[in-house]
C-alpha cells in the first residue's frame, strides 16, 4: 500500500491513479450516453477532476529539484508525456475519419454528436494540428483539455513558486479572478482554479492527514455527500434554490459551475489520499490498471465511439443503450491497453532518456566549471 503524502512528500499516490482511471471511464460512459440520448453530463466533472489531479501530481514532479536543469527536465517529461500519444491518437482519428464516420441522418443519434461525426481534414490541415494539442477542428473534441494541460504545465513552476514563496491566497485569488472573467477572448484561464486547488491539497497534505486521523467515523460519509452534492451542482441537476454557491453572488452559470466542480474534485482527491477505505478501493489492481491506461482511454474513446456508432440506425431502448455503453468501454479499454504499451510507455521512456542526457550534460558543464575555477 502506498504511503499517504504530507506537505512536501514526493511519493507517488497510487490511489490517485485509480481515481483517474475511474474518471476516464466516466468520460467514456458520459460521451457514449450523450451520443445516443442527450449531452454528456457526467463527462465534465471527470475532466475537471483530471485538472485537480494534475495540480497535485505535478507538484510532486516540479519539486524534485530547484536547479535550472531540473526545470528543463520537468518540461521535457511533460511534453513527452502528453504530446506523442496525442499525435498518435490524432492520426488514428484522421484515418478513421476518411471512411468510417456515421452519416448525419441517423435517427438514433443525438444532435450533440452530429457536430463531430462528419469532420474531414486535408493532409495540410492535419499537419498544422500536429504541433500542439488541440481539438483539430473537432476531429479530436477532447483536445481542448489537452491544450489546457499543456498551457498550465508551462505555467506550473511559476504557480507553484507563487504558492510556496508567497501566500496561498495569492494564486487562489488570481485564479478566482480569472474564473469570473469568463467573457474574455481566451477562456482557458478559467481552469487555473483547478490546478491551484490541486497545489493547495498537496501543500496542506500534512494537516489534512492529521485531520483525517483525528476525525470521527462519519467523516467518510460527510466527504462523500459533500463531493456528490457539488458534483450535482456542477452538472446542473441541483435546483437553483438549493445551490448554496448562489448565495454569495449573482448567477453566472459557467463560473459557478466550474467552482462547484473544483470543490467536488477537491473532496474526491482529498478522500482518495486520506480516507483509508477509499484509498484501499482505488488501489485495487483492476482499478489501478484503468489508471495506468487512463490517458490512452481518454485519447481514443471518442474515435472508438464514432466507429461503434456505425452500428446505430434507429433510436435504441434503454437496455440497448446500456449494452452499447459496455461495448464501447470494452473496445476502448482493449485498444488503450495496447496504446499504453506501444505508444505511451516508449514515449515516457524516451522523455526520461532525454532527461538523462540533459542532466549528464549539465553535470559535465558544472564539473568543467569547477575545474576552471580551481585552475
Amino acid at each position: 500500500m502506498s504511503q499517504q503524502p504530507g506537505s512536501g512528500d514526493l511519493k507517488r499516490v497510487v490511489a490517485l491513479d485509480g481515481l483517474r482511471g475511474l474518471a476516464a471511464i466516466a468520460v467514456v460512459v458520459g460521451h457514449t450516453i450523450g451520443a445516443l440520448r442527450s449531452p454528456p453530463g457526467i463527462a465534465a466533472p471527470s475532466v475537471i477532476l483530471f485538472f485537480v489531479l494534475s495540480g497535485y501530481c505535478l507538484s510532486t514532479s516540479a519539486l524534485r529539484g530547484d536547479r535550472a536543469v531540473d526545470r528543463v527536465q520537468f518540461f521535457i517529461r511533460r511534453v513527452f508525456r502528453i504530446h506523442p500519444p496525442f499525435v498518435f491518437a490524432l492520426l488514428f482519428a484522421w484515418v478513421v475519419s476518411l471512411s468510417a464516420h456515421t452519416a448525419p441522418c441517423c435517427d438514433g443519434l443525438s444532435r450533440w454528436i452530429l457536430h463531430f461525426n462528419q469532420v474531414a481534414l486535408s493532409v495540410p490541415e492535419l499537419f498544422g494540428f500536429l504541433f500542439f494539442p488541440g481539438t483539430a477542428d473537432n476531429l479530436m473534441p477532447i483536445g481542448w483539455s489537452l491544450e489546457v494541460e499543456m498551457v498550465f504545465s508551462i505555467l506550473f513552476p511559476f504557480m507553484l513558486w507563487l504558492t510556496r514563496e508567497g501566500h496561498w491566497s495569492v494564486p487562489l485569488g488570481l485564479a478566482l479572478f480569472a474564473l469570473f472573467q469568463y467573457s474574455t477572448p481566451y477562456n482557458g484561464q478559467v481552469y487555473a482554479i483547478h490546478f491551484v486547488v490541486g497545489i493547495l491539497i498537496f501543500e496542506t497534505g500534512g494537516r489534512l492527514r492529521g485531520l483525517a486521523q483525528r476525525a470521527p467515523v462519519g467523516l467518510s460519509l460527510a466527504v462523500a455527500l459533500f463531493a456528490t452534492y457539488f458534483t450535482a451542482v456542477g452538472v446542473g441537476v441541483v435546483p437553483r434554490d438549493w445551490n448554496v454557491l448562489l448565495w454569495f453572488g449573482p448567477l453566472r452559470l459557467q463560473p459557478w459551475t466550474l467552482l462547484s466542480l473544483a470543490i467536488s474534485s477537491s473532496a474526491f482527491t482529498i478522500g482518495a489520499i486520506h480516507l483509508p477505505w477509499l484509498r484501499n478501493a482505488l488501489e485495487w489492481r483492476p482499478v489501478r490498471f484503468l489508471g495506468r491506461i487512463s490517458y490512452s482511454v481518454y485519447l481514443l474513446h471518442f474515435t472508438v465511439l464514432l466507429l461503434c456508432l456505425r452500428l446505430v440506425g434507429e433510436r435504441q431502448s434503454d437496455l440497448q443503450v446500456a449494452v452499447f455503453v459496455v461495448a464501447v468501454v470494452g473496445v476502448t479499454v482493449a485498444l488503450s491497453a495496447a496504446m499504453y504499451r506501444f505508444i505511451e510507455l516508449p514515449s515516457i521512456r524516451l522523455g526520461n532518456a532525454v532527461c538523462v542526457r540533459v542532466a549528464g550534460r549539465a553535470h559535465s558543464q558544472e564539473r568543467l566549471a569547477r575545474v576552471a575555477d580551481q585552475s
